[in-house]
């Protein structure tokens, strides 16, 4: 599995394997493609990573998927990074609510902002 990058442009060509409507991964990749205006050829909408990975390896289009997913890949498959802006994902921090957060969160929280500064 040898990474890359390519621009999003270039997979306006494609046919596109994805997630079903309204799954995170779906979301960010819909997004993505309207900013940039490409537009998109879905040939295969299925439910599941694995399904993606499947699909996409029995030559069906090209998927998107999390890199967490790819980990444990034997090279079937190739792995590239969008350029020039990476697809992103933003997540929300849950914490107890409580009067007085436990030092464990508070240091969490504190890096976490100091990241995002």
């Amino acid at each position: 599995m040898r990474a890359g990058r390519v621009e999003l442009a270039a997979f306006g060509d494609y046919p596109l394997v994805l997630r079903e409507t309204g799954s995170g991964v779906r979301q960010i990749v819909e997004r993505a493609f309207a900013r940039a205006g490409v537009p998109m050829r879905v040939a295969l909408e299925i439910a599941g990573v694995e399904g993606v990975k499947e699909a996409v390896r029995a030559g069906m289009g090209i998927g998107f998927v999390s890199a967490m997913s790819m980990r444990h890949e034997n090279g079937a498959l190739r792995l590239f990074s969008l350029s020039p802006e990476p697809l992103t994902r933003r997540l929300s921090i849950l914490v107890p609510h409580a009067s007085a957060p436990a030092r464990v969160v508070e240091q969490f929280l504190a890096l976490c902002l100091a990241e995002e500064a």
